[in-house]
């Protein structure tokens, strides 16, 4: 901001308008807008002064602020004098603005901003001397190096002015020690540091977001993932159910009215067997998701102990994520294997008693070995089903 242009923001170089028509003796002074008190000085559009007053006082704000030096009371524009035929004497009190008062206040305001320049000019010199040995300091303790920022301070030079002309900001205009602000320089490299290191995980942080987000790692699993395992092993135990009981109507273990009542349960058995396997599945993918998610969650991890001069990777961590949802989904099938186990979503050996005690008493072909063997068929087919737990990707 330059002088002329702080001087206007405080009223300084708007000069004093003149005083209103008189109609007899002397009274306050008027611009047409403000009335000031008798003896006043008029300072700019709305402020005045009074003789051995050292406030500025301003009529739009109804405020005062201490100046200082006392002004003297105006020596033109006496008081009115008695009215005459040729109409009233001269307003009385109005003013042009002291130059004595104008000229200390332009002379405190160019004192100030030439200080200001000089603090900033030291400043930008100290806090480029704080990069560069922080810069030696990382090289010594193996943490960085001295190249990798640019330590000479030409890749911080815009981080540095922007911060400093955030503290010119704040100066009074007026202040006559401006380096105050300005001197610390240990502690002013502390606070822009945090600055830039904060705005670094922000934006790092961005860019682990777009594929460790919640919602983009659990949509890499479809809602459906797996069911391709839990349609398999429904196919397999219900069709071997079906082969026993075939067999054991064909060898006269079953009449024909209980083999149907035994095919007819078997088929209303069947929605229970698919939501219980479904409950299997649904469980796995929830935690395989998590899994992935917490995986994810290690680059945000290690985001949070990154400091100035410290390096991350963020595709490095984008392919360990894939790799690890390559791992996660290879190994579902047999993870969901070995969560059901060798649990039976048909029993086989209940069928066939329901469809005998449908049936009634009938005239059939059963017999205690035929019995006994479809009992070892349904075994047998039990133990086969058993054995595919290990089995491993799509």
């Amino acid at each position: 901001m330059s002088i002329d242009a702080m001087a206007d923001a405080l009223g300084f170089n708007n000069s004093g308008s003149e005083g209103g028509q008189g109609t007899g003796g002397g009274h306050g002074a008027t611009n047409g807008r403000y009335k000031y008190p008798a003896g006043a000085i008029e300072v700019g559009n709305s402020s005045y002064r009074l003789p051995g007053d050292p406030y500025l006082y301003d009529n739009m704000f109804g405020s005062k602020t201490y100046i200082g030096d006392s002004p003297q009371a105006p020596t033109s524009g006496g008081g009115g004098s008695a009215p005459s035929h040729g109409g009233g004497g001269g307003g009385g009190g109005g003013s042009s603005r002291p130059a004595a008062i104008q000229d200390t206040r332009d002379t405190r305001a160019a004192d100030s901003a030439a200080a200001l320049q000089a603090a900033l000019a030291g400043a930008r010199t100290g806090l480029g001397d704080e990069f560069k040995r922080y810069g030696i300091d990382l090289a010594a303790n193996d943490r960085g190096n001295q190249d990798r920022f640019g330590w000479e301070g030409s890749s911080y030079n815009d981080e540095i002015d922007r911060y400093l002309n955030q503290i010119s900001r704040t100066v009074d205009p007026l202040d006559e020690n401006p380096a105050q602000y300005l001197n610390n320089y240990d502690q002013m490299f502390q606070d822009l540091r945090g600055n830039i290191e904060t705005d670094t995980r922000g934006r790092l942080g961005r860019g682990l977001n777009a594929f460790t987000d919640r919602s983009v790692t659990d949509a890499r699993f479809a809602d459906d993932f797996g069911s391709n395992v839990t349609n398999s092993i429904y196919d397999d135990q219900y069709g071997s159910a079906e082969t026993t009981l075939d067999r054991a109507f064909k060898r006269g273990t079953l009449s024909q009215n209980a083999y149907d009542i035994a095919l007819g349960d078997l088929g209303a058995s069947s929605s229970g067997a698919r939501d219980r396997l479904d409950t299997y599945r649904s469980g796995n993918l929830n935690s395989t998701r998590q899994s992935l998610y917490d995986f994810g969650q290690q680059g945000h991890n290690s985001l949070g102990n990154f400091d100035l001069g410290g390096s991350f990777d963020t595709g490095g961590y984008q392919s360990q994520l894939d790799n690890k949802f390559n791992t996660l989904s290879s190994g579902f099938e047999g993870q969901l294997r070995n969560t059901i186990g060798g649990e039976q979503f048909f029993d086989t050996n209940s069928l066939i008693g329901a469809g005998h005690a449908g049936a009634g008493v009938e005239n059939t072909k059963f017999t205690a070995p035929l019995w006994l063997q479809a009992q070892d068929e349904t075994k047998q087919n039990n133990e086969q089903f058993r054995g595919i737990g290990s089995q491993g990707g799509f």
